[in-house]
């Protein structure tokens, strides 16, 4: 047999492989093993007509787990295994070149990786691989040694990986284990329901069967009722939609999880109480205002595992960081932005914005799933907002921004992954932050923390917690920036709409100003006026005392007024204050 044979044995087993380089066992050929891993017969023939030389990698999980038994470095994985073997039903088993063994399991839960389980025992199960029969690492072979259907575990094996001590199995438990004559055909057929709504295929369920067949049937039955029973429940599965037609979602499992089965998981946070792990956080701002340099700055800090400008202290590790800019190039911008932020770039990684491969970066691309599968990062930026959406995505349109950012949302929990968005703020005035999130409430409505950054005088910026789903909302953090850094200048109780309204006011009272100087000048070019006269006339047509007093301070700064006072007013207490124009 060549490799192209072991690898389609393995398809007849109702199981998904993939290529590796030949000689290796982690050595990759696809760009994701654990998306690309395939039953289709035309795909493995693509794969190894390509080069014959490529090992198997057989893709565990989804049903699957492979007891790995290891006899290496002086770990002895077949003792550890010893007192629990005898227990364990008869199925299809691998020789391993070190003079270890791979167990092959069907499972009817969901079983994760374990390494170090016992010495020299590994488990592979959900995101894991083998590699399979066939393969060699140089003059080292992987031979199959028990070439028989893949068996269900029973207790004993259950008990064996999840590291319980076995229960000691008399008479009685043996034969009750049995499946006798008169309940044999619908004991079968109700595992064979069962196996087919956890979205097994056909042909690993025929091999299921037979394997509980021969191993607890008393007496077995032949082959041809075996395939009697997966055949009807075929039949049954296919009346759903009344159609006998193959669809890819034939493969996807329909069991659902009880609530009981779901563990509660402790909210994690990438930033204490502000950017919640695996979620979606938006950072919103006008053009201009830094949203660059903050972001650049926690890439630069996440990185090393240091404190942002805000904190004192962190016990955060050091974490991976990947940033997509569809503005800024990394050479002549960003690195330095990076560097003076003392970031470690060894840990910042990056498609840069003249690479063509950034034009695949989409929310809803394979290739984004596929750089954040291969690259493991703990946090990814994407920089706008506008620049990373699906193609022809309306963002005037909410159905089609919510699907949009739903991609994200499902990556981050499914890939452990948290997600940084820079968008763009609309020009409204004197109006909520989910108001000015770009063109769309839904990328406020998805978001778990919404951050906005603006300027105020004096080169100080803020940073306002406008949404937070899972923490109070935090003090607004004011900062500069310095040589390219982050400076903290302090903490402000006011929120993105209070800073607007403070900016509209200043903008009506130095409006309002402007033309009361104009007044002023107008009113004395008919002569020399009393500060009360100049006062009466201009509140008469609405400027308040404050903005009359600030225009005559100005104009006289300007050295275009001035005054002088003038003997005793008729009650002869006060002089009066006479204006005229220089």
């Amino acid at each position: 047999m060549d490799k192209l044979d072991y690898a389609k044995k393995y398809l007849s087993l109702g199981l998904l492989v993939f290529p590796l380089q030949e000689n290796t066992k982690s050595g990759q050929v696809v760009t994701s093993w654990l998306i690309e891993a395939s039953k289709d017969e035309k795909k493995i023939h693509s794969w190894w007509n390509r080069n014959k030389d490529f090992n198997i990698g057989v893709r565990t999980g989804n049903g699957l787990i492979v007891i790995d038994v290891d006899n290496k470095n002086d770990k002895n994985g077949e003792e550890a295994i010893k007192s629990y073997i005898n227990n364990f039903p008869q199925t299809f088993t691998v020789k391993t070149p070190n003079k270890g063994f791979h167990l092959y399991y069907r499972v009817d839960k969901e079983v994760g990786c374990k390494v170090g389980l016992y010495s020299g025992i590994d488990i592979r199960g959900e995101h894991g691989y083998v590699v399979g029969a066939g393969s060699n690492l140089g003059v080292k072979k992987y031979e199959i040694l028990k070439d028989i259907p893949i068996a269900m575990a029973n207790e004993a094996v259950y008990q064996f990986i999840e590291n319980e001590k076995p229960k000691m199995r008399t008479v009685y438990i043996y034969e009750k284990d049995k499946i006798v004559e008169g309940t044999r055909n619908d004991t079968l057929f109700k595992l064979a329901t069962s196996l087919k709504g956890k979205g097994l295929s056909h042909a690993a369920i025929e091999s299921a069967i037979r394997a509980e067949n021969l191993s607890k049937c008393f007496p077995p039955l032949d082959d041809k009722e075996i395939e009697t029973i997966c055949n009807s429940v075929e039949k049954q599965f296919s009346k759903r939609d009344k159609s006998e037609d193959y669809h890819p979602d034939d493969e996807i499992s329909t069991r659902l999880k009880t609530v009981d089965e779901i563990q509660i998981k402790k909210l994690e946070w990438l930033v204490d109480d502000l950017i919640p792990k695996n979620q979606v956080t938006i950072f919103a701002g006008d053009g201009g205002v830094g949203k660059t340099s903050v972001w650049a700055h926690i890439a630069a800090k996440l990185s090393k595992g240091d404190p942002l400008f805000f904190e004192t202290e962190t016990s955060r590790r050091p974490m991976k960081v990947i940033y997509f800019s569809g503005e800024d190039p990394t050479d002549a911008v960003l690195k330095k932005k990076l560097l003076d932020n003392h970031g470690d770039i060894k840990m910042i990684r990056t498609i840069d914005v003249d690479d063509e491969r950034l034009q695949h970066v989409r929310f809803d691309t394979r290739y984004l799933k596929n750089v954040i599968v291969d690259n493991r990062p703990d946090i990814v930026i994407f920089d706008p907002l506008q620049s990373f959406l699906p193609e022809h995505t309306n963002m005037s349109a909410r159905n089609q921004m919510r699907e949009a950012m739903n991609h994200l949302l499902f990556l981050a929990r499914k890939y452990e992954v948290t997600f940084l968005v820079m968008v763009h703020t609309n020009k409204k005035s004197n109006a909520s932050g989910r108001e000015r999130a770009a063109d769309s409430a839904d990328i406020w409505d998805i978001s778990r923390s919404f951050l906005f950054v603006g300027t105020l005088n004096d080169n100080v910026r803020y940073l306002s917690n406008e949404k937070n789903n899972y923490a109070p909302l935090q003090k607004t953090y004011l900062f500069k920036v310095g040589n390219g850094a982050i400076e903290f200048v302090g903490v402000s109780d006011k929120k993105d709409i209070d800073f607007q309204n403070d900016k509209l006011r200043n903008q009506r009272n130095a409006t309002s100003q402007s033309l009361a100087k104009e007044d002023i000048l107008n009113v004395l070019k008919g002569g020399e006026k009393t500060s009360r006269e100049i006062e009466e006339i201009l509140r008469a047509v609405g400027y308040s005392p404050s903005v009359i007093d600030r225009a005559k301070t100005e104009l006289r700064k300007e050295k275009l007024i001035d005054f002088r006072k003038d003997g005793s007013n008729r009650e002869g207490n006060k002089q009066d204050t006479i204006y005229f124009l220089l």
